[in-house]
């Protein structure tokens, strides 16, 4: 995501998005489970807005300068949605189906 979003304005990035959602966490994606694409489209669109904020934050040239300066946008387990989502929420039919703001008070 964040190749895309650095070669294309944010608003061009949103077919890629849902592209990427379908195929990544959805069931075309071979190497998941129904279990695992659940939350696909909260989590795609969550980390869509992370990564975009940190870009404008953040300038930064290459890859791996974003990548240390943002390393918790590259944890999963326990990653940084959990400050802003429940576990039932990433879990849930609509979380996976729609994107469902953040639930957790900051």
């Amino acid at each position: 995501m964040w190749v895309l979003l650095s070669a294309l304005l944010p608003e061009e990035c949103s077919g890629y998005v849902v592209q990427m959602n379908t195929t990544v966490f959805g069931k075309s994606f071979s190497g998941f489970s129904e279990d695992a694409a659940r939350g696909a489209e909260t989590i795609t669109h969550a980390y869509f807005f992370l990564i975009r904020e940190r870009m404008a934050r953040f300038p930064t040239v290459d890859w791996d300068e974003f990548s240390r300066r943002n390393s918790d946008l590259l944890t999963w387990k326990d990653g940084i949605l959990t400050r802003y989502y429940e576990e039932a929420t990433l879990k849930s039919d609509l979380a996976r189906t729609v994107f469902v703001f953040p639930d957790k008070v900051i």
